[in-house]
């Protein structure tokens, strides 16, 4: 349950696609159910087969589960190494973040490398597996890596692999450690690799998320309207959002408000930005008594 009235939820999502692909994948994996019963009392199947049969329809499942990314995704590199130990000795962490650890290693070993914000990621051997690279031929061990690269790396590498791999993708401050034109970039790269298959659940306290998302939005109405030639240089295609697609909601005394513009199709963001209006008045007023 949410209090904090500059929290933001933000949903991107073709629901009639995802509804539909979900009904399907679910009544695949139940007449696979049923068939398998009905050889197994039929005794048409083995026991290998059966177990076979069962780790794909589990593998089916865990594809419709939703994956989180949380806030606390920064402390990946701080204990990943000794991860081992902590468990043996049973330091008591949070269950979510020794989850979140064990598919950051998946998403590594998956992956290999990965460049992001002008830097590379490399999946190596030894302790130093996970590298930061600066340029070709100097890195520094994840956990030595700046607090944005620490924060945003794991953000980066599960986004990617979850989209490939599961529906539904939960990411808690995606803006957390990072300068605003890194947020931009951050908010591209998600959408990049949402697909129609994907459910996107962003919670931001950022005005620059949003403001990102934004662009993104009114990218793909210009470019509806006027054609792809009109966003050139300024937005790539890949990035641009439906606003049909996307749902906003600020929390407000423990209860979600709407705040899409459907009149402007837009994000409204001026309940998360006000304090801006707030800073800049209170500049405009103590300028005022030098005079």
């Amino acid at each position: 349950k949410f209090y904090d009235d500059e929290t933001i939820i933000i949903s991107v999502e073709n629901k009639k696609v995802i509804f539909n692909k979900f009904n399907k994948k679910l009544k695949e994996i139940d007449e696979r159910i049923k068939k398998s019963r009905k050889q197994l009392t039929e005794k048409n199947i083995d026991i290998d087969q059966l177990i076979e049969i069962s780790v794909e329809i589990s593998q089916e499942y865990e594809k419709l589960t939703s994956k989180y990314i949380p806030a606390e995704r920064n402390l990946i590199s701080l204990f990943n190494k000794s991860l081992s130990t902590l468990i043996l000795e049973e330091v008591p962490l949070p269950k979510f973040l020794l989850r979140f650890s064990s598919e950051f290693e998946k998403a590594g070993n998956d992956l290999k490398e990965l460049k992001f914000l002008n830097v590379k990621y490399v999946n190596g051997d030894g302790l130093d597996r996970h590298k930061v690279y600066f340029d070709e031929k100097n890195y520094l061990p994840l956990e030595f890596s700046s607090s944005g690269i620490q924060s945003v790396l794991p953000l980066y590498l599960t986004v990617k692999y979850f989209a490939q791999k599961h529906q539904s993708i939960i990411i808690e401050e995606p803006e957390q450690n990072l300068f605003p034109k890194a947020q931009k970039e951050t908010v591209e790269y998600i959408i990049e690799h949402i697909t129609n298959e994907n459910r996107l659940f962003m919670m931001t306290h950022s005005p620059y998320i949003l403001t990102a998302l934004n662009n993104l939005i009114l990218a793909n109405d210009v470019k509806n309207q006027k054609g792809v030639e009109a966003i050139k240089d300024i937005v790539e295609e890949k990035h641009c959002v439906n606003f049909d697609d996307v749902r906003a909601y600020t929390i407000v005394d423990g209860k979600s408000i709407d705040i899409m513009d459907k009149e402007d199709r837009l994000i409204g963001i001026n309940l998360i930005d006000s304090i801006s209006d707030e800073v800049n008045n209170s500049f405009d007023t103590l300028l005022s008594k030098l005079d």
